[in-house]
C-alpha cells in the first residue's frame, strides 16, 4: 500500500470495505479470490478468531473516536479485546475489533491515518497450506514509518483441531474441538466432566493433545491440580443425597450441600470419579436393565481412560463385571 493511494482513501470518506480493496494497488489478487479465501478461513475457523481483525496501538486515540472511524468506513465490529504482540524484541499492545468486511491493506492506512502503530489479520494472513491441516494465523503490524512486520499468533493444528495461540501473543486463548463442540483452552473441570461423557474416540483425541501440546496447556491449572490430587491420595468419600426420576432419566442431588441435576450416566461417572463404590454399586440396582446398560458403557470408557488416576481401579472393575 503507497502512501498515495493511503491518502487517496483517507481524503474521501464515506468507504465501505470493497472501496478500500479498489482504492489498493494491484497485488494479483482479485476479489473473488479473496473473498473465497475468506469463506474458506471462516469455515476451518473457531472462538475468538472467526473474522477479519482489525487494531491500532492501545494507547493512540480513545476508543469512540477510532470506533466512529471505522463506522464511516463502512465496517461493522462484533467485539472488542485488547492483545499484546511481540514485534522483535519488544510488545506492543493494541485495541483490537473483530469486522465485516475486507480488511487486507487497512494496517498501513490506519498506521499513517493516527501515526500509530496498527494491525490487520485475515484469510490473506494464513501462512501455509490448510490442505496439509497444519498452519499458521498471522497479524500484520504496520509502524508509522512504514516498517511491517508479519507474526504469527496462533497454530492451527487440524488434526486435532486445536488452534492454539503462538509465543509471540498475549491474551488469546486456545480453543479445542471435542465432539462437535468448541471448547475454550484449558479446558475447565466443569468442560471436562461433559468431554468425559462423550464418545471414546474423542477423549482419545484430548489424550493426543495433552501428550503433543502438554497437559499445562490443555488443562486447567485447577482441574491438573484436582487430578494428581486425586491420584495420589484418592478422594475421601462424602455423603451424596440423590434421587432419580424415572421418567425423564435424570437425577437430583445434593453434592457438597449444592442442588444441581445430571443425566444418570455423568451421575454414574461422578460416583467413580470419586471411588464412592458402595454408593455407585446402590445407584445402580436402582436402574431400569436398559438404563444399566447405557451406565456401564460410560463406566467402561471412564475405567479405560482414567484407571491410572484411580486408587482402586480393580474395585470398579468388579462393579461392571457384576452387570453383565
Amino acid at each position: 500500500m503507497s502512501v498515495k493511494v493511503a491518502r487517496a482513501v483517507l481524503e474521501h470518506p464515506p468507504a465501505t470495505p470493497s472501496n478500500l480493496l479498489e482504492a489498493r494497488e494491484d497485488t494479483g489478487r482479485t476479489r473473488e479470490e479473496s473473498r473465497e479465501k475468506l469463506k474458506i478461513a471462516l469455515q476451518l475457523s473457531i472462538g475468538e478468531h472467526s473474522l477479519p481483525w482489525i487494531g491500532l496501538g492501545a494507547d493512540c486515540i480513545k476508543e469512540e473516536e477510532f470506533e466512529n472511524y471505522l463506522t464511516n468506513y463502512g465496517y461493522s465490529f462484533s467485539k472488542k479485546f485488547e492483545i499484546e504482540v511481540l514485534v522483535e524484541s519488544s510488545w506492543t499492545r493494541f485495541k483490537v475489533y473483530e469486522v465485516l468486511g475486507f480488511v487486507e491493506g487497512v494496517a498501513d492506512i490506519l498506521a499513517e491515518a493516527f501515526r500509530c502503530p496498527a494491525l490487520e489479520s485475515g484469510p490473506h494472513l494464513v501462512l501455509g497450506e490448510v490442505s496439509a491441516k497444519l498452519w499458521d494465523e498471522a497479524v500484520k503490524v504496520v509502524f508509522p514509518n512504514g516498517e511491517t512486520h508479519v507474526i504469527p499468533v496462533y497454530t492451527y493444528d487440524g488434526f486435532l483441531d486445536i488452534r492454539m495461540p503462538t509465543s509471540k501473543v498475549k491474551g488469546l486463548k486456545g480453543q479445542m474441538i471435542v465432539g462437535g463442540k468448541v471448547f475454550d483452552l484449558p479446558i475447565t473441570e466443569e468442560d471436562f466432566q461433559r468431554i468425559v461423557l462423550l464418545d471414546k474416540r474423542v477423549r482419545e483425541k484430548l489424550e493426543k493433545a495433552i501428550a503433543i501440546y502438554g497437559v499445562e496447556k490443555i488443562l486447567e491449572k485447577k482441574l491438573l491440580d484436582k487430578l494428581r490430587e486425586e491420584k495420589t491420595r484418592g478422594i475421601k468419600e462424602q455423603k451424596i443425597t440423590y434421587e432419580i426420576d424415572p421418567e425423564s432419566g435424570i437425577v437430583l442431588c445434593i453434592i457438597d450441600g449444592k442442588l444441581t441435576s445430571m443425566s444418570l450416566a455423568r451421575f454414574a461417572v461422578l460416583l467413580a470419579q470419586r471411588e464412592m463404590y458402595s454408593e455407585l454399586e446402590k445407584f445402580i440396582s436402582n436402574l431400569a436393565p436398559e438404563q444399566r446398560r447405557e451406565v456401564k458403557k460410560h463406566l467402561e470408557e471412564f475405567l479405560l481412560i482414567f484407571k491410572d488416576s484411580l486408587k482402586s481401579p480393580s474395585d470398579l472393575k468388579k462393579i461392571l463385571e457384576k452387570i453383565g
